[in-house]
């Protein structure tokens, strides 16, 4: 059973979406609350999941507010943030010098493991496009994209005509240097949770990726 203290402030704003993710996804929520929050007045989006020798997500109480109002909004867009970080694309950034590519495949790859619940399709015709596998990792979505890119007329560019939601921006805050060592600090300690992903074939397939990270 996860228990949800409200006695810390600085997790309040994050209850009602810590409360639905237990509800369908459990490993996530439970993820969550083991991750610090800090509010930042300054950050111009509701949060961002950003590394300081340990993940921590950053808020913006009055942008955050507004967020919350769509629920399930918030915590898809949690359930991304956390999928990223867990499959350390922060940390792979520099393997990748086609930025747009990068960020684009990034978020594809994280869609393979929504839960179900949370499901947009953003990326469903690209994915038929590109002929990639049920469950296709980072470097070979890259590959795919840059293959279909070369395919395209000069003014028809993938960046032109691929949507871009909102939540990319949080790219942005992803740190510029490698974190690899911090992570195989941290990481360790929260693989007992890996028992709380569930028996879909997303979840199995999550599941036996972070077992061998």
């Amino acid at each position: 059973t996860l228990s949800i203290s409200t006695n810390q402030q600085t997790i309040q704003p994050f209850l009602p979406a810590t409360r639905e993710l237990l509800a369908h996804a459990p490993f996530f929520a439970q993820l969550l609350v083991r991750i610090p929050k800090r509010a930042d007045t300054c950050l111009p989006l509701p949060f961002v999941l950003v590394w300081e020798n340990q993940p921590v997500l950053r808020y913006q109480s009055r942008l955050l507010d507004a967020l919350i109002k769509e629920e399930n909004w918030l915590t898809a867009w949690l359930c991304e943030e956390l999928l990223h970080l867990l499959l350390q694309h922060p940390q792979q950034s520099t393997q990748y010098p086609i930025k747009w590519a990068f960020h684009l495949a990034a978020d594809i790859e994280v869609r393979q493991y929504f839960p179900t619940c949370y499901q947009d399709h953003l990326y469903e015709d690209l994915r038929t496009r590109l002929h990639l596998d049920e469950f296709a990792d980072l470097r070979t979505i890259y590959a795919a994209i840059l293959r279909l890119q070369s395919t395209l007329t000069a003014t028809d560019i993938l960046p032109k005509w691929q949507a871009d939601p909102f939540s990319r921006k949080s790219h942005f805050y992803w740190p510029s240097t490698n974190s690899s060592l911090t992570w195989q600090r941290w990481w360790p300690a929260q693989r007992s949770l890996l028992s709380t992903l569930g028996e879909t074939p997303a979840a199995l397939q999550l599941r036996n990726h972070l077992t061998v990270t």
